[in-house]
């Protein structure tokens, strides 16, 4: 997997009071910006891809925003063609769809996982939704 590591710089999660019965969960994630960055310890250069993620909760029936769970940080990404998904991301602000999916999918796993607990600590629900155990209808 060319991900070498990812690190959290920031959270910010919050809840309000009048959470209602109906939520309404989103999922957002943004790539903020892309660098090239030195590896002293692989002896390396990597894409230094800086991104946001954000799980927002809206009362369903009054609109109003109720909570939020908010991710900046760094994702280190090996590749070998490096200068030129710098060259893309600098003119057109995208990098190839495969890099992309990789990031999304490493940035989706490693922030759900930190905002399950979160979520929890405010008593929020979590921000997906889990198996859960049913009694088999005879």
């Amino acid at each position: 997997m060319p991900t070498i590591g990812l690190e959290i710089t920031s959270i910010n999660a919050k809840r309000e009071e009048e959470m209602g019965k109906e939520l309404k969960i989103d999922h957002f994630q943004k790539i903020r910006d892309v660098k090239k960055k030195k590896i002293d310890a692989l002896g390396k250069e990597v894409l230094e891809i800086l991104f946001e993620y954000k799980c927002t909760y809206e009362n369903s029936a009054t609109k109003k925003n109720v909570g939020k769970i908010e991710f900046e940080g760094k994702l280190f990404y090996f590749i070998e063609n490096l200068e030129e998904s710098l060259k893309s991301w600098k003119k057109n602000k995208r990098l190839p769809d495969n890099i992309t999916v990789d990031v999304f999918n490493r940035i989706t796993r490693t922030c759900l996982t930190k905002a399950i607990g979160l979520a929890e600590d405010l008593r929020l629900p979590p921000p997906i939704r889990f198996p859960t155990a049913r009694i088999k209808q005879s």
